[in-house]
């Protein structure tokens, strides 16, 4: 019997440093196959059904192939067909796997550009916000301008004091044998009214002195404002005077009427805003009563004021 060829071989040929530098690249090997290799081999599959088409074919070919297969080969092959059938499953899982990560990735990234979405809503919403409150802001700033320069809803209207006469003796300013009495001007608002220009006619006398009052602020303290004269004569058949107020916000127009109440003289007043038709407010002297004879005999005192609250 022939003697093996390893057998032949010198073996102090192998000294230590040899097999020592052999187990070391033998050994970097294996960890280079570790890192590099066996991992990206392991974590690749190929698409479903491969290992199986594999399978059936080596099921076809094998009889084919080997009429005659020991126990041993038949061992090999049913252990080929196990790992094929293995590596399939294996294929399906990770296949499943990835599916599942990429919907997950996918889910992630929907979440994450809705929540941009909502947060890049967020952020318009307070910039819209923000910028309506800042013209708002301007648009107030505008309008308090505006009401500043032609006063707003601020108006005047004339209170009329305590009635005298017939005058006996002429008086400047007075119609011989009128019933007179002051009309005192009134400022009603908060900004002031400029160019304010008031006309006044009588009809039992005529027309009166107009009155240049320029402009007038709320709360005047120290400043005395010139009142008019309202008069009429007793046996007028339209005792009333009436008022053309101009402004820088626009005319308004009062009148004045007078009533005899229990032998005692007394008043009523409308203030108008040209052109509505509808008075403003009521204005009512001591001992007026705004009933039905009144009312019959002023129609104007039917109509409802807009400010409500004046009317006593």
């Amino acid at each position: 019997m022939r003697e093996p060829v390893w057998k032949k071989r010198d073996r102090r040929k192998y000294t230590l440093p040899t097999v020592l530098i052999a187990l070391v690249i033998v050994l970097m090997g294996v960890l280079w196959l570790e890192r590099h290799v066996l991992p990206a081999l392991w974590e690749w599959h190929p698409f479903v059904g491969l290992f199986i088409a594999v399978l059936a074919l080596v099921g076809v070919l094998v009889p084919l192939l080997r009429e005659h297969i020991g126990k041993r080969e038949k061992a090999a092959w049913t252990l080929i067909m196990f790992i094929l059938v293995g590596l399939e499953i294996r294929s399906m899982y990770l296949y499943n796997q990835d599916e599942v990560a990429t919907r997950d990735q996918q889910l992630e990234n929907a979440t994450g550009l809705l929540n941009s979405l909502n947060e890049s809503l967020i952020l318009n919403e307070r910039q819209f916000l923000i910028n309506q409150q800042k013209f708002s802001t301007a648009i107030s700033g505008i309008h308090k301008e505006l009401d500043i320069e032609t006063g707003g809803d601020s108006y005047i209207y004339f209170d009329v004091t305590q009635l005298g006469g017939p005058v006996e003796i002429p008086t400047s300013g007075i119609a011989n044998g009128a019933i007179f009495s002051m009309a005192v001007p009134h400022f009603v608002g908060t900004f002031p009214l400029q160019n304010i220009f008031v006309s006044e006619f009588c009809p039992s006398v005529g027309w009166l002195p107009s009155i240049d009052y320029g402009t007038m602020y709320r709360d005047e303290v120290g400043r005395p404002r010139q009142s008019p004269y309202v008069q009429f004569l007793p046996n007028a058949t339209d005792p009333t005077c009436n008022f053309w107020i101009n402004t820088s916000n626009g005319s308004y127009g009062q009148d004045v009427r007078f009533f005899k109440v229990k032998n005692k003289w007394t008043w009523a007043s409308l203030l108008f805003k040209y052109p509505q038709k509808q008075p403003m407010r009521y204005f009512f002297g001591p001992g007026f009563v705004r009933d039905e004879e009144t009312m019959k005999e002023w129609p104007a005192l039917r109509v409802k004021p807009l400010i409500r609250l004046a009317v006593p």
